[in-house]
């Protein structure tokens, strides 16, 4: 094993211990995961006499099964954690890792990722494999649904990282934490499919990042998607990826010279 890779493997090590460590945060976090059940229930009976705009009580299901694992993979905390340790004074030991401070969040992320998602992954695929839901899963898209949901998970954690950021400045960042959860639940899909949103809010939301964390990589399994609008929307959340770092390594350098000035 190279020493790289070393590195990276004690970082990540590091960062499950300490996200493991916060059984109260996975609690939390689980609980706030279970609001795409309850939106089941609710779609599944508004549809149970006539489909709305195709979608049929099964379709719902399955919908807001993917909703319930994707939304778990991308969740995240990066917000809480990094106002958290820039307000204890934590950072300034996290300033002499050998890596970018992003990366060492983004590590943790990963890890929580890991901790929540392995037994919903395998309750929500027995849900696709003995009803009848599996049949609106595309297996011919399962690379680039992957590929989304990479993506998704990035843009998710980047926001979140960048909100967390404002604690250089302010001691109320978690606001930031919040507007977050709640534009992604508003317009991210958690709710209720876009698709049902009205004509003009899509066109808007297509824009924004929010549309592309959750929604994108559930409507490509589902074969909702033209081969245009998928490799599109690839490389729109690339571009979001690429813009969302750019921002967040400035603000973190604005953000440290105004630590190490003030202390």
């Amino acid at each position: 094993m190279s020493r790289f890779a070393m590195k990276v493997a004690g970082v990540a090590r590091t960062a499950i211990r300490r996200k493991v460590a916060h059984r109260a945060e996975l609690f939390v976090l689980v609980l706030a995961s279970l609001v795409p059940l309850f939106m089941m229930v609710i779609w599944m009976g508004i549809a149970k006499d006539a489909a709305l705009e195709g979608f049929t009580p099964a379709r719902f299901a399955a919908y807001f099964a993917l909703v319930f694992l994707v939304g778990e993979i991308v969740s995240s905390t990066a917000a809480e954690e990094v106002e958290s340790d820039i307000h204890s004074g934590d950072i300034g030991s996290f300033l002499l890792k050998p890596f970018n401070i992003a990366f060492y969040y983004f590590l943790g992320e990963m890890a929580s990722a890991m901790v929540r998602v392995i037994p919903i992954f395998f309750l929500v695929a027995g849900v696709f494999l003995f009803s009848e839901e599996g049949k609106y899963l595309h297996l011919s898209y399962l690379m680039p649904a992957l590929l989304g949901v990479i993506l998704g998970f990035a843009i998710n954690y980047l926001l979140y990282f960048i909100g967390g950021l404002a604690a250089f400045w302010s001691d109320q960042a978690s606001a930031f934490d919040l507007v977050l959860t709640y534009m992604l639940t508003l317009f991210g899909g958690v709710l209720a499919p876009l698709t049902l949103y009205p004509g003009w809010m899509q066109s808007v939301l297509e824009w924004s990042p929010f549309p592309y964390i959750i929604s994108f990589p559930i409507r490509i399994i589902m074969g909702e998607l033209t081969n245009e609008q998928l490799v599109n929307g690839l490389l729109f959340q690339v571009v979001l990826v690429a813009a969302l770092s750019l921002l967040a390594n400035f603000i973190w350098a604005k953000g440290v010279k105004r630590y190490s000035v003030f202390g």
